[in-house]
């Protein structure tokens, strides 16, 4: 799935949090399988993105991805990769807060990672904050 909101919480223990949808067809699974990865995308895989924010189960169809520590799936051409462990989940209007504990971190690659804002894709460059913000 594609979130839309994505945080830090807490350094020590590590504690993220990610506000998925809850119609997301993936939300179900957090409890479920009990861990996530977060994938920080390049500023060029808007459409890697727009895949996973789509319904439908194709979402894998042709992808080679990788595995951390917990098994689920990272991303090719991601900037960065956070495994981590279900702590939590939180009802909140139509999203959930999912709160994950870091397990394992790879930071693969460097480059502007992809931002959503005010309904389109924006990279994170230097200059750019004024343009998307």
């Amino acid at each position: 799935m594609t979130a839309s909101a994505f945080s830090s919480v807490l350094i020590d223990p590590p504690l993220v949090l990610v506000c998925p949808d809850r119609r997301s067809k993936t939300v179900p699974l957090l409890p479920m399988s009990g861990v996530f990865t977060m994938n920080v995308l390049a500023s060029d895989q808007d459409t890697l993105s727009s895949r996973f924010a789509a319904a439908g189960d194709v979402r894998f169809e042709g992808l080679v991805c990788s595995t951390g520590k917990t098994g689920a799936p990272r991303l090719p051409g991601a900037l960065a990769a956070l495994d981590c462990r279900t702590v939590s989940l939180h009802a909140a209007g139509d999203h959930v807060i999912c709160v994950g504990e870091g397990m394992d971190a790879d930071v693969s690659a460097r480059g502007a990672p992809l931002a959503y804002y005010e309904g389109g894709y924006h990279p994170l460059e230097a200059g750019a904050r004024e343009e998307c913000f």
